[in-house]
């Protein structure tokens, strides 16, 4: 199993980019910002990029409701971020998420050269997402839940043709005074 260490994008530049180059110095596998409403997750992701040279970079995740392929391609290339390390992550809240997520992804798959991760929580986003995505971010979810999305991603890969993406999980952690 790799981990990851994810970051709030609403955090004081210092703190992201020390947070990165810590984060690829305990070689964890994968260094994550969020997109939470008005902060740019991009640009905070690309102070973490600036600091390292090897891990990957994960963005968890930007709504194509309220962002689109065209801004979100415009957003990647203008923060000079690395494709090749990029885990570029998409998702949408209803209604109309499973055709704005198919279409956002294809748009991008064939704009940029990066590792697309779809956010998924319910049975028919895990099994488009399986269809469609290089990597599948799981959320907010038991372990129980997280067997039975694992089980509905591959249902997709599966009737898609395809082997089953990637399966990457955000597990919170939050440490009080001692």
């Amino acid at each position: 199993m790799r981990r990851g260490f994810a970051v709030f994008a609403g955090l004081a530049p210092e703190v992201i980019r020390a947070s990165a180059r810590e984060a690829e110095g305990l070689r964890y596998s994968s260094f994550w910002v969020n997109h939470p409403g008005s902060t740019d997750g991009l640009a905070a992701l690309a102070l973490g990029a600036r600091e390292t040279r090897q891990i990957e970079l994960g963005i968890g995740v930007i709504p194509l409701s309220t962002r689109g392929p065209d801004s979100i391609e415009e957003g990647v290339r203008a923060n000079a971020l690395p494709l090749g390390r990029l885990l570029l992550g998409v998702g949408s809240p209803n209604p109309g998420a499973l055709a704005r997520v198919r279409d956002g992804v294809a748009t991008l798959r064939s704009r940029l050269p990066v590792r697309l991760v779809v956010a998924a929580l319910g049975p028919k986003m895990c099994r488009t997402a399986g269809e469609i995505a290089d990597a599948v971010l799981l959320n907010w979810l038991t372990p129980e839940h997280a067997r039975r999305s694992a089980d509905w991603v591959r249902a997709g890969a599966a009737a898609a043709g395809r082997q089953p993406p990637a399966l990457v999980a955000y597990v919170r952690l939050a440490l009080g005074p001692a």
